[in-house]
């Protein structure tokens, strides 16, 4: 009983709250301009046309693939253009600059006698564990090598081992 009653409230409450907003929705702000009348403060708008884009693709430009084109101009600045449902996008060609990402290993391994420790660089700090030299996985004694780890191949999960008894009397 208390359910129904409860549900039949929250319909009801939605049902009202729908109202509203539409109401709200036709009703004009007092405070705010008519949308059709132009702002008194407002300057007006002048067209500089400094950042016009370009209404047609120049001649001379070569496609390079569906809807992209190259143009060189005469000053020898390499442009490229694009066609997009708003009209013509236009940027400049550079050659990228960024330096090559060089390949190093991120796991640093540290020697410390009878284990090793490595060392990993995250974004949520520096991350480090100690491992003893004779349970080094493969990945692990590659890095420890010096060498680009290998990664293990996929073959089927090994079963774990199975716990012994080892009571003595």
């Amino acid at each position: 009983m208390k359910k129904a009653r409860r549900k039949t409230m929250q319909t009801v409450t939605l049902m009202l709250l729908a109202a509203a907003l539409l109401a709200a929705q036709d009703r004009p702000n007092k405070g705010a301009p008519a949308k059709d009348a132009p702002a008194k403060d407002a300057p007006a708008r002048k067209d500089t046309g400094s950042r016009s884009a370009p209404q047609a693709l120049p001649s001379g430009a070569v496609q390079i693939e569906q809807g992209l084109y190259r143009y060189t101009d005469a000053k020898g600045k390499t442009w490229m253009y694009r066609r997009t449902p708003f009209g013509w996008s236009t940027w400049e060609d550079k050659p990228d600059t960024r330096p090559a990402a060089e390949e190093t290993n991120p796991v640093v391994a540290t020697d410390l006698g009878d284990s090793v420790r490595f060392e990993r660089k995250t974004p949520f700090g520096t991350n480090h564990w100690i491992r003893k030299k004779s349970e080094l996985t493969p990945e692990e004694q590659a890095i420890f090598a010096g060498r680009k780890p290998v990664p293990a191949p996929a073959s089927e999960p090994k079963a774990p081992p199975t716990a012994q008894n080892t009571e003595t009397k």
